[in-house]
C-alpha cells in the first residue's frame, strides 16, 4: 500500500510537468490528476481487506450511504469540469455565418469605414513623417553616389548611409592626396 502511495506521489509531479512541457491546456491537466488519483483509489481499494459481513438494515444503510457519497463525488467532480455554454458556442456560429448573410449595403458601409480608417492612419503616417524629416533629415545624395536601399524612414539607415557617404569621401580625398604626392616624387 506504502508503494502504491510513493507511486501516486512520484506520478503526479511527473505527469504534471510532462504535460505543462507539450503544452497541454490547464484543464487536461487536471484530468490527468484526477486519473492518476482515481487510479491509486481502485489500487488502494484492491488492497485494502476485506470488510465483516454487513447484514439486514445496517447493509442497507452502508449501502445507501455508499450511494450518497458516490453521487456526491460525481456531481462535485463534474461542477469543476468545464460546461458547455451555448452563448459560446452561438458566438462561434455567429462569427463563420455573420459575414456570408452580410448585405452589399452592410459591406460597403464597413468598406467605407475600412477606407476611412485607412485615411486617417495614412494622415498620422505623413505627420509622423514629417516630424521625423525635422528631427533627421534625409542626406543630399552625393555626385555619382548610388541612394541607399533603405527607406527614407530609416534613420539608422540615414546615419549609416551618412557615415559610409563621408567614409568614401574621406578615401576619395586621401586617394587624390596620395596621387598628387606620387606624382611629384
Amino acid at each position: 500500500m506504502i508503494r502504491k502511495l510513493i507511486i501516486a506521489a512520484l506520478l503526479i509531479p511527473i505527469v504534471w510537468l510532462g504535460s505543462a512541457a507539450m503544452h497541454f491546456p490547464r484543464v487536461f491537466q487536471v484530468m490527468l490528476m484526477i486519473y492518476i488519483l482515481l487510479g491509486l483509489g481502485v489500487f488502494l481499494l484492491l488492497d485494502a481487506p476485506s470488510l465483516p459481513r454487513v447484514e439486514g438494515w445496517k447493509a442497507v444503510a452502508a449501502l445507501v450511504t455508499f450511494y450518497l457519497v458516490i453521487s456526491a463525488a460525481y456531481i462535485l467532480g463534474a461542477s469543476y469540469l468545464p460546461q458547455y455554454d451555448p452563448a459560446v458556442e452561438m458566438s462561434k456560429i455567429e462569427k463563420i455565418v455573420k459575414p456570408k448573410l452580410e448585405t452589399p449595403e452592410a459591406r460597403r458601409a464597413r468598406l467605407e469605414a475600412l477606407l476611412k480608417k485607412s485615411e486617417e492612419l495614412q494622415a498620422k503616417t505623413k505627420a509622423l513623417q514629417a516630424k521625423l524629416d525635422k528631427l533627421a533629415p534625409a542626406p543630399k545624395p552625393a555626385v555619382g553616389v548610388q541612394p541607399a536601399a533603405a527607406g527614407p524612414t530609416d534613420i539608422i539607415a540615414r546615419s549609416a548611409t551618412t557615415a559610409t557617404r563621408s567614409g568614401a569621401r574621406d578615401r576619395s580625398r586621401s586617394a587624390g592626396r596620395n596621387s598628387t604626392i606620387s606624382g611629384t616624387c
